[in-house]
């Protein structure tokens, strides 16, 4: 019943998010998302001051996004274990995110300095996705493991699935303060 039922699990989110999908790409918003694409890039709005250099703006960028990374992981990291330090990691690792494209997007203007940023900030984004994947699997799991208890089905093969996936987070949680140590440089 286990395998049934994680099957049935994510058959269920799929075919949910699919339906989703569909519906946005549908919508309204979406729609008009396109038509403001197309006018950006027949007229793009220019600055007065796209003539001149891009290296300062593109470094000022980049060190924005990694002034909002740091304060996003000192916040995770000043919090205890638990569904707010989840929540601050999640929000840690879209600012890690953030910071990566960034990078990623002036590597023409910066060269190796923004090669090397975004190679730092990959891994530490790596680094959470982990403890996020894990988050969620453990959401799922507990879900599974109520409906099995309800189904009257022995619970102790979720249990173990839920112990790993803590186990997998604690891990991810250890290895941060020294994977930021790492990733936390100027580009």
């Amino acid at each position: 019943p286990v395998r049934e039922r994680l099957h049935a699990l994510a058959a269920g989110g799929t075919s949910a998010a699919h339906a989703r999908l569909l519906a946005t790409l549908d919508g309204a918003r979406h729609h008009a998302l396109l038509d403001a694409l197309q006018t950006l890039v027949a007229a793009p709005p220019y600055r007065p001051s796209a003539d001149r250099p891009a290296g300062p703006a593109a470094e000022a960028t980049v060190r924005r996004d990694m002034a909002r990374l740091r304060l996003r992981v000192e916040e995770a990291l000043g919090r205890e274990p638990g569904g707010a330090r989840d929540t601050a990691l999640h929000e840690a690792r879209k600012a890690a995110k953030r910071a990566r494209y960034s990078a990623e997007a002036v590597r023409p203007v910066l060269g190796a300095r923004a090669k090397e940023h975004t190679a730092r900030m990959k891994r530490l984004q790596q680094l959470l996705g982990e403890h996020q994947d894990s988050v969620m699997c453990r959401t799922a799991l507990e879900g599974a493991a109520d409906a099995a208890l309800a189904a009257g089905e022995d619970t102790a093969p979720y249990e173990a699935m839920l112990r790993a996936e803590r186990s997998r987070a604690a891990h991810a949680e250890a290895e941060l303060p020294a994977a930021w140590s790492r990733a936390d440089r100027e580009v």
